[in-house]
């Protein structure tokens, strides 16, 4: 008898927390996307030439860490470094692998959703996905 009442009253809790306390969606990244065009590795660069990227700014006061970015959801990106109040990346579209690292390859499989993740000073981790293919279009002029 012991036993049971053992059992069943923390599965029983269990189960009633889970039905009865209310479940937060993540936060909502504020972001700025833009996928378009841009000189690699910069404008100054003997080099240089244009390829397809994905250009992250973040707007708010507030510094991001642990940035990630996915594309189509089977291509991936790590920033390692924190991105700063006001602070703009950008990562050519090659840059995005799979687990297994195979490259995106944005000349031939077209890009319709890309999901970027952060977290924010509070320790959430906030998300903002876009799968309109207005604002996924690549731009055809390079764009500052």
């Amino acid at each position: 008898m012991l036993f049971i009442v053992v059992t069943l009253v923390p599965f029983s809790l269990v189960v009633t927390m889970y039905f009865m306390l209310p479940t937060g969606d993540d936060p909502v990244l504020e972001a700025e996307v833009i996928v378009g065009p841009r000189a690699w590795p910069n404008d100054k660069a003997q080099n240089a030439r244009l390829v397809p990227c994905v250009t992250i700014t973040n707007p708010t006061s507030d510094e991001w860490d642990n940035l990630n970015m996915a594309v189509n959801d089977m291509f991936f990106y790590y920033h390692p470094e924190p991105l700063e109040a006001g602070e703009s990346m950008f990562v050519p579209l090659k840059f995005f692998h799979t687990k297994g690292n195979q490259n995106f390859p944005p000349e031939s499989q077209p890009l319709t959703e890309l999901t970027v993740y952060a977290q924010i000073p509070s320790g959430a981790r906030a998300i903002l996905k876009i799968d309109d293919p207005q604002q996924l279009q690549l731009r055809s002029a390079p764009t500052d």
